[in-house]
């Protein structure tokens, strides 16, 4: 393989799994079933941020507060995340991703990209160029229209 050819692949697995994130369509690809995909990207999320404020986990992932705490309840259950509340303002809840979470995180993360390197394989170069060039201009345009939301 090529020095072209494996930074095309390795572009086409990255801006796959992106969309797949985008769609939450993990469920099949999960490697730990004890995960869902809204815990998957609640861990994806802490492990980027290190320590977030449960109201800003709503914003950033656009879901509800109850559905936040719901999914925060279960990853805590599995200590994948803990949660605190600071001394000064018990009225804040802030959940950081622990030592367990970025192991299950790495786990589904490698299986995912796994399962792409093998549809990878199967492009030649000028497909793999192609289909590189409009997964990354797609994945700009959901980018932009979220952060436009």
């Amino acid at each position: 393989m090529t020095n072209t050819q494996h930074s095309l692949r390795e572009r086409l697995i990255s801006d796959l799994a992106y969309q797949l994130l985008l769609t939450q369509g993990l469920s099949s690809m999960i490697v730990t079933q004890t995960l869902s995909c809204n815990q998957l990207l609640v861990l994806k999320k802490l492990n980027e941020c290190d320590v977030v404020s449960l109201t800003d986990l709503c914003t950033a992932l656009k879901l509800s507060p109850s559905t936040i705490t719901g999914i925060c309840d279960g990853l805590e259950k599995k200590a994948c995340i803990t949660r605190h509340r600071p001394l000064t303002d018990r009225r804040f809840v802030y959940v950081s991703i622990t030592d367990c979470g970025r192991e299950c995180l790495n786990q589904n993360r490698n299986s995912i990209v796994e399962r792409f390197a093998l549809v990878a394989d199967r492009f030649d170069d000028a497909d793999l160029a192609k289909t590189v060039s409009l997964l990354a201009e797609l994945n700009k345009s959901l980018r932009t229209d979220l952060k436009g939301t």
